[in-house]
């Protein structure tokens, strides 16, 4: 009901169905949920939302630093295509950048979990919705409304993982420092 538009500066889109049937503290766990996905390190899924064009992006990065590096054979024509299309955009600086996180990401042994990335990405935007929310029973409302994507954590995994995040020293932190404490 509300997406991320691709552009600069950021935007975002939200449709009939979040303009209406919320009250107004359904919208700030939405809204705030929304927003979290604009952090750098997780905006991509707003482009790329799905594991398996995230894995595509992650094996086209290697392949424009690495070029000799193993690639999954089942995804070689699209690794490659997105490499070649990635790098026409690339300035120097980026390549080089680029270079340096691949070269450290193939010293450090190569591994990364996409599924699990994707899941803490999700806990990140989901403590955020809650942070500016607080509320609870909101959070599940919402949560147990979403469609599920494959790989995702289940609605109770996430309602269980904000549960321990509601009562956490950070998050008595954070909403200290916003100013949103209860007193």
């Amino acid at each position: 009901a509300i997406r991320a538009v691709p552009h600069l500066p950021p935007a975002s889109l939200a449709g009939k169905a979040v303009l209406s049937g919320f009250q107004p503290q359904e919208l700030t766990f939405i809204c705030g949920k929304h927003l979290a996905s604009y952090r750098p390190e997780i905006y991509m899924r707003n482009l790329f939302p799905t594991q398996a064009e995230l894995t595509v992006l992650l094996f086209a990065g290697v392949m424009i630093s690495a070029p000799n590096t193993p690639m999954p054979p089942e995804n070689a024509t699209q690794i490659r295509n997105t490499a070649q299309e990635l790098a026409k955009y690339m300035d120097p600086v980026q390549m080089e950048h680029l270079r340096a996180v691949v070269k450290r990401f193939i010293e450090e042994g190569a591994k990364a979990n996409i599924k699990r990335w994707v899941q803490a990405a999700e806990l990140t935007q989901l403590r955020a919705g809650l942070l500016v929310c607080g509320d609870l029973s909101i959070a599940r409302k919402i949560i147990t409304m979403e469609p599920a994507m494959p790989g995702d954590l289940s609605p109770e995994e996430k309602i269980k993982e904000l549960l321990l995040f509601s009562v956490s020293e950070e998050y008595a932190q954070l909403r200290s420092a916003l100013g949103i404490a209860i007193g």
